[in-house]
C-alpha cells in the first residue's frame, strides 16, 4: 500500500492512504477497524481508480483533539486533499456507511454513488427527518424509510426517484 499521509481537518490530522488514478472510490471503515480493513479492495481498484481510505477520529493512526467536528467534514477534507474534485463513489461499512450516506444527502454533487455494507442508519436521525410523512409513520417500519433514503441518495444527481421509492 502507499505511504500514509496526514490530512488536516479541524484540530485533527487524519491518517489517509490513496492509490491509483481515475474515478475516486473512498472507503469508510466500521467501528471495529481502521483504514487497513480496505487494503485488499484498494489494491484491486487502484489499477483503474483513485482508491482512498482514512482513519476516522479515534481510530488507527489519526491524531485528534476533542472537538465538535462533523464526520462528513473529515470525509470531505480527505477527498479534497487526495482527489481532483471529481465526485466519488463512497463505500462504507456500519458507521462508515452512515457517514457515506450523510455525505450523499448533504453534498450530492460530491457523490457519484454509494456502496453501503450494513450501514448504521438512525431511526430518528437527521436524514430520516427529510422523509415524506407516509414513510415516517410507525406502520411503515424502519426498513421502508431506509429504502427511501438509499433511493434518494443514489438518484440525487439525476433529480429523479426510482418508482419503488415514490
Amino acid at each position: 500500500m502507499p505511504a500514509m499521509r496526514h490530512v488536516a481537518s479541524g484540530r485533527a490530522a487524519l491518517a489517509a492512504e490513496a492509490v491509483g488514478e481515475g474515478q475516486p472510490v473512498a472507503f469508510h471503515h466500521s467501528n471495529a477497524g481502521d483504514r487497513r480493513e480496505w487494503h485488499g479492495p484498494m489494491g484491486r481498484l487502484g489499477a483503474a481508480h483513485r482508491a482512498v481510505a482514512y482513519d476516522r477520529r479515534g481510530f488507527g493512526a489519526t491524531r485528534a483533539e476533542r472537538e465538535d467536528h462533523p464526520a462528513v467534514a473529515d470525509l470531505l477534507a480527505v477527498l479534497d486533499a487526495v482527489t481532483d474534485g471529481t465526485p466519488a463513489v463512497l463505500v462504507g461499512c456500519s458507521m462508515g456507511g452512515k457517514i457515506a450516506l450523510d455525505a450523499a444527502l448533504r453534498h450530492p454533487a460530491r457523490v457519484r454513488g454509494l456502496v453501503l455494507i450494513a450501514p448504521s442508519v438512525e431511526r430518528r436521525g437527521s436524514a430520516r427527518a427529510g422523509l415524506p410523512a407516509r414513510d415516517r409513520g410507525a406502520g411503515r417500519g424502519h426498513a421502508m424509510g431506509r429504502s427511501w433514503i438509499h433511493a434518494r441518495a443514489f438518484s440525487a444527481q439525476s433529480g429523479s426517484y426510482p418508482a419503488a421509492a415514490k
